[in-house]
């Protein structure tokens, strides 16, 4: 998620800047990295607090 956050600000900052010529597929595939680097990483987020969930009510068993 770190990365899709850096890609987000590199791509708004040089959209401002004017640093690329063409600004809108300066968009559109930063837009598109983004998300597909951000779909996983949710994904992941939420899988890593269900196995905390888990071995909290596994230790509550014993």
């Amino acid at each position: 998620m770190d990365i899709a956050k850096y890609l987000v600000t590199a791509g708004l900052l040089s959209y401002f800047l004017n640093a690329v010529s063409n600004s809108t597929l300066l968009i559109i595939i930063s837009s598109a990295i983004t998300l597909a680097l951000l779909i996983p990483g949710l994904y992941l987020i939420k899988s890593a607090e269900k196995d905390v969930q888990i071995k909290k009510s596994n230790k509550k068993k014993r």
